[in-house]
């Protein structure tokens, strides 16, 4: 289930590793009203884009909806951090059987719960412009996993 999407232009986690002040200058820029920004964004701009190598960060959030079959316990507090305790357990004589799809599909839904998981994932996309003609190619890197239930309270490269 698609939640959002959005673009944060001018910066990924690998120019932030090669430029820390980069992402001290963004998250200054972004306090400020949007129609303070305009210079700050141009300087992005010319320090980038128009060098002919830009790197943006492409952000997606979905919910998936999962089969809990578990559940987590904090040994020193006892209390159920995720899932629930005491999921049926199949005798024996049922895990001999062999079972066709349907039935497998109803024990599931017996013993289980659907939990919805909020997971965030990030892609970097480098324009590259030709300096011969003018023309921009978009490269787009792999989707990562950069986030699950906000367990690392987003994990945003800004």
């Amino acid at each position: 289930e698609f939640v959002s999407l959005y673009c944060i232009p001018y910066i990924s986690r690998k120019n932030v590793e090669r430029d820390p002040q980069l992402k001290a200058f963004y998250q200054k820029m972004l306090k400020k009203k949007s129609i303070d920004r305009a210079p700050d964004l141009s300087k992005l701009r010319r320090e980038h884009l128009e060098t002919g190598h830009m790197e943006s960060t492409v952000i997606a959030q979905c919910i998936v909806w999962c089969h809990e079959l578990f559940y987590i316990r904090d040994v020193e507090t006892g209390q159920i951090l995720q899932g629930r305790p005491g999921e049926p357990q199949r005798r024996k004589e049922e895990a001999d059987v062999a079972e066709d799809e349907s039935s497998a599909d109803n024990r599931l839904s017996e013993s289980t719960q659907q939990i919805p998981h909020l997971v965030r994932m990030e892609r970097t996309v480098i324009t590259r412009k030709d300096q011969a003609t003018g023309s921009f190619q978009n490269i787009q890197g792999d989707w990562i996993i950069t986030d699950i239930d906000d367990l690392l309270e987003g994990n945003l490269v800004v």
